[in-house]
């Protein structure tokens, strides 16, 4: 039976923790930019939780098409991204 429950532990390493404004979850393919689906961190550098994401999310993270962005202050569009695979 499959779970729509994603459960995620992050640790961003930053010379200044403090710049980190947010991580949030996006629906797109590798390459190529998609919507905000949630935010998971507000601040800070470390976090570990869960998300009870959409059937269609599930489906997207196992086609490879979620990923997380990580925005600071000086780049809050989003300095850091990486493609979620299922485990």
């Amino acid at each position: 039976m499959a779970t729509n429950e994603l459960r995620y532990s992050l640790n961003v390493a930053s010379g200044n923790e403090n710049e980190i404004l947010y991580v949030t979850l996006h629906r797109a393919a590798g390459g190529k930019n998609g919507p905000v689906a949630t935010t998971l961190v507000h601040g800070g550098f470390s976090a570990t939780g869960s998300v009870t994401l959409s059937e269609t999310d599930r489906k997207n993270l196992t086609a490879g098409e979620l990923y997380i962005s990580i925005a600071t202050k000086k780049f809050p569009r989003g300095e850091l991204r990486a493609q979620l695979r299922p485990n």
